[in-house]
Order: structure tokens, then sequence, then C-alpha cells
């Protein structure tokens, strides 16, 4: 099977039909939503500022801690997540005990 080129659609096309020759592309990934320059956070930074592990901070962020009733506080993008900046002061003004609040209590 031959291929002639089509000068007026500029496209490849099988000897004798009408169809152009086409290519199987990778189809394309959704973009990730594009943030607002450095109006976050990630999950290292968060941790320091708030003195918890990256890993509590990723479990907060997986479990919608940082999220408000209608706002994203925490977006995943890919493997790594981010917070903003509001959804941390939100959170820092929540009163937090240090450690275990059921520890030494007997059922």
């Amino acid at each position: 099977m031959g291929l002639t080129f089509d000068f007026e659609t500029q496209n490849l096309r099988p000897k004798g039909s009408q169809k152009p020759v086409t290519r199987r592309t990778k189809k394309a990934k959704p973009k990730q939503p594009i943030l607002p320059a450095r109006d976050y956070l990630t999950v290292k930074e968060t941790s320091e500022r708030l003195g918890i592990t990256a890993s509590l901070v990723t479990r907060y962020c997986r479990e919608g801690r940082f999220d408000k009733s209608k706002a994203v506080g925490a977006i995943s993008l890919g493997k790594q997540w981010v917070v903003m900046h509001w959804a941390i002061e939100e959170f820092e003004k929540i009163p937090r005990e240090r450690g275990n609040p059921n520890f030494g209590k007997a059922d």
C-alpha cells in the first residue's frame, strides 16, 4: 500500500483513498490546577510551621482537615500535597493540646 501526499490538505493518505492517515498519539493528561505564586506551602514547610511531622500533615490533607465547608485548603499534585496559607492560619486558631488526649485514661 503506497502513500501519496495531498497538497491541498497537507496530509498523507493511502493511494486511491480520500481519508488522510491518522497517527495514534498519547491522550493528554488533565492539567493540574495552576496555583497563584506561593499562596501555598509544601508538606515539609507546613510541618515545620505547625510543629508536627510531615506524615501527620499528609494524613490531615487526605482526611480534609485543612478544608473549610466549600473551600479546599489542601490540594494533591500527583504524589505531593500543598496547603494554602489561609488554611494553615485557620488550623492554627484551633486550640490543641500536645500528645494523645486519651493517654492514661482507663475505660
